[in-house]
């Protein structure tokens, strides 16, 4: 879900998100016009492989398009034109574009749109009536079709409204969406648009009406999901689509990317009908195993909001795809061409990867035969990669490998497919946290209870409960989880929206195990306020909340160079106190429940872990607290990425001279990082929570408001140290007799070290000792079988439940 735009501030997240969507259209022209125009791409380019030209715009005179329409209007002289209707400003723009190569410097017709100043989300040209149809403010709009006239069509009919109400009664949704994108199923004789706040792509017909199938025994809209939402359920940037006919197949191309990576970054081709191809079963949206990434095609982007397939302008095999590209930070929007016809080899149509304790699973789907399918593995923050898998001469359809033993870490994994013809096709990559700070599960925020509630922000756990309170910034509301993520039941905060409270954003909960109470924070025009509240119960279960007196004013120190902006409220218990973090300053606060600093602000406020001018997000978590230290998880970023995205745990000294005031010693010490957008498909996580029960491994608790959702991450560690075989005891890359001899040699003859440790633990049991010796010989020379794995491939020792202080682990790899 996107709907957070038309280029407004995202508040916490302090990012400007572009939600111009844009759709191109065409008229057909008559056969043989396209051959008359010239090109520079070679015929039977791979998909998006040779950009063709780019026009340029000032940014005052074409801030956002939202639609291109090709136009041929025989009989007479031929005249093919691009219709660009710029989306703030309710102006047109027509290019003549019969000589392609001429295009980028082909001066413009400026006209008014006929929605005026309203946006224009849609363009597209129906051939069976002839007629230009335009998306305004959610309505079909249609205008005239004599194109021929230099002057503009004056002729402006509304057809109808499209119905996203119905939409969203028939596939469930949570929200009604908006309209953006819009292009003609020519075969179906129906429209197709983009739900933007859903992420759904739809078919209607001429009277706005969703098309309605059968489902089993209920009804349902023809539609598909987009294919960048995430497997959290994280929404996806897409604003537009295009209907592409080749040879009587039907495909759609659509501009897409995921929410995480903060723009569209890709073109994807999917189907457009149902079928079967290479023994594969297809259907309305799914992946053909063509795409093209932006950045390679068409170089430095902004944020491409439209996408319109033009049919062979430069003869067969020729097709070409126009984009268009903001210019959000170059001032300079841009019309791009690139070639958009394919060879008949396809690649990858989908890679993906998830983890369950150590080993990822790797899936993926290939739409036709191949020769060579490479899979690596590369440690970002190492920067080493490792060939982990070649297939070759393979067939078309789902495959799948495991990659077994990984150790703690974050891992990119590249899939990278070579044709039957030798071609090579874009990769297909996906991150995974391995480990600790990985995904142990996900729940949705969005409850039909309180269908209001949008963004969910701060987050606590209540102890007493073993219950989690996630609060709405927006709305105030709350809603209640157990920690395994699964909803309780919502409830009004002590900051609802109401006749006190119509302006303000509540950024902060935290619990109290001194007094089982909630203290919340609340921002309002700039001013702090803190409010506690007792539990109110249903026997076992939470049943609200209830004001303790009067809210509290949080005094912020003098010194600060800007505006303070709280947000992730933490509690403290040994110093029976509160920790927040100053998004605007750079900094954490330390204040009691009443708002009053619990020592001199001087030395209470400890400054962004990363440098002076980096970047902290809504999440702060007390992790552990005690005499002689402070450890705090922070949600943090360096200037030079622009957000907070990285999950950071700083471990700080505390000490107190005789007759003085508490110190904490700065700089701290980090000693955990987490990409955040990599773990959880999130642009910017909000709120975090550390639980940690007695006898029970730690957990944090992360809170998206683009996702809207809650995750649950596991911070136990895992495995660490070299790859190794098991029973290589002397690291020498063999398994004989030396091997037992070297441990016995080690134990009773004060022979050397083994190199690794984990490999001489031919038991696995976390010991070196005379067994390991033994266990060897009976593999060797009694058949007693395999020893335990990594013993079959080069792999580590996966621990859940690894001490470091106790546990065995490899210093030195004795197999690479």
């Amino acid at each position: 879900m996107h709907e957070r735009g038309q280029f407004f501030n995202l508040g916490a997240t302090r990012s400007l998100v572009p939600l111009g969507a844009v759709v191109l259209a065409w008229l057909t022209a008559a056969p043989g016009v396209w051959a008359q125009t010239t090109c520079t791409c070679p015929a039977l380019n791979l998909y998006g492989s040779c950009r063709v030209a780019a026009i340029n715009h000032k940014a005052e005179e074409f801030p956002g398009s939202a639609a291109f329409v090709r136009v041929s209007t025989p009989p007479g002289p031929v005249k093919n034109y691009l219709y660009i209707a710029d989306l703030f400003i309710g102006a047109t723009y027509r290019f003549d574009a019969t000589d392609i190569s001429k295009l980028p410097t082909t001066p413009a017709v400026k006209f008014p749109s006929p929605g005026g100043p309203q946006s224009t989300t849609g363009l597209v040209f129906n051939p069976h009536d002839q007629r230009l149809y335009w998306a305004i403010g959610g309505k079909l709009v249609r205008t005239s079709s004599d194109l021929s006239d230099p002057k503009y069509p004056d002729s402006i009919e509304e057809v109808a409204e499209v119905d996203m109400a119905e939409l969203a009664n028939l596939l469930r949704l949570p929200k009604v969406g908006v309209l953006a994108g819009l292009t003609y199923h020519v075969s179906r004789k129906a429209f197709w648009g983009v739900d933007i706040v859903n992420d759904v792509y739809f078919e209607f017909d001429l009277d706005g009406k969703p098309t309605v199938i059968a489902e089993g025994l209920n009804q349902t809209a023809l539609h598909f999901r987009s294919p960048a939402l995430s497997p959290f359920g994280g929404g996806a940037y897409g604003n537009s689509i295009t209907y592409v006919n080749l040879e009587g197949k039907e495909f759609f191309d659509l501009p897409v990317g995921r929410l995480a990576e903060g723009k569209v970054t890709r073109v994807e081709r999917v189907h457009a009908a149902e079928g079967t191809e290479g023994g594969i079963f297809f259907t309305f949206g799914d992946a053909t195993g063509l795409y093209y990434p932006l950045d390679k095609t068409i170089g430095k982007n902004d944020f491409v909001t439209g996408i319109f397939y033009w049919d062979a302008p430069c003869g067969a095999n020729q097709g070409m795809e126009v984009l268009m590209d903001l210019g959000t930070s170059t001032g300079q929007s841009k019309i791009f061409l690139v070639s958009a016809d394919p060879t008949e080899s396809r690649g990858l149509a989908s890679f993906n990867c998830s983890i369950t304790g150590s080993v990822v699973q790797l899936d993926w789907l290939i739409s036709q035969g191949y020769k060579t399918l490479e899979i690596s593995r590369l440690d970002v923050r190492a920067n080493q990669s490792k060939k982990i898998l070649m297939l070759e001469n393979g067939a078309a359809g789902p495959g799948s490998a495991s990659d077994k033993n990984v150790s703690d870490g974050l891992y990119e994994y590249t899939a990278t497919l070579t044709s039957l013809k030798d071609e090579i096709f874009p990769d297909r990559a996906c991150r995974i946290t391995v480990g600790r700070g990985s995904v142990i599960s996900s729940t949705s925020y969005l409850s039909n209870q309180h269908p209001s509630d949008r963004r969910p922000f701060a987050i606590t756990s209540i102890g007493s409960r073993d219950r989690l309170v996630v609060a709405d910034l927006e709305s105030g509301n709350a809603h209640v989880y157990d920690l395994d993520l699964n909803f309780k039941g919502g409830f009004p905060g002590p900051f609802v929206k109401g006749l006190n409270f119509q302006l303000g954003l509540t950024t902060g909960v935290a619990w109290s195990s001194k007094d089982n109470l909630l203290l919340w924070l609340f921002n309002q025009d700039g001013q702090h306020f803190l409010q506690a509240t007792e539990l109110l119960t249903n026997g076992n279960e939470i049943a609200g909340f209830r004001n303790i007196g009067a809210a509290a004013r949080v005094r912020t120190p003098f010194n600060l160079t800007r505006n303070p902006d709280l947000a992730g409220l933490a509690y403290d218990a040994v110093r029976d106190q509160y920790w927040a973090a100053d998004r605007q300053n750079g900094v954490a606060y330390s204040f009691a429940a009443d708002g009053s600093f619990t020592g001199r602000s001087a030395t209470q406020q400890i400054p962004n872990p990363r440098e002076v001018n980096g970047f902290t997000g809504g999440g702060l978590a007390v992790v552990d607290s005690g005499d002689n230290m402070l450890v705090l998880d922070w949600v943090v970023g360096k200037s030079a990425d622009g957000f907070a995205h990285e999950l950071a745990r700083i471990a700080y000294s505390r000490s107190k001279p005789a007759g003085g005031a508490e110190q904490i010693i700065l700089p701290g010490s980090e000693t955990l990082i987490v990409d955040l957008p990599s773990t959880l498909l999130a642009r910017e996580p909000a709120g975090l929570v550390f639980v940690a029960k007695e006898g029970q491994p730690p957990f944090e608790y992360a809170v998206a408001e683009d996702t809207q959702r809650i995750y649950k991450l596991r911070m136990k560690e895992g495995i660490f140290g070299k790859e190794f075989i098991r029973g290589d005891a002397n690291a020498d890359g063999n398994i004989n007799v030396s091997d037992p001899s070297f441990i016995l040699y080690y134990l009773f003859k004060g022979g050397a070290k083994p190199p690794c440790a984990d490999a001489a633990d031919a038991t696995d049991d976390e010991m070196i000792d005379i067994s390991d010796a033994i266990q060897i010989f009976r593999h060797l020379f009694l058949g007693a079988g395999p020893l335990p794995e990594p013993f079959s491939s080069c792999g580590r020792d996966f621990d859940p439940d690894f001490d470091p202080t106790k546990d065995l682990t490899c210093d030195l790899a004795t197999c690479l």
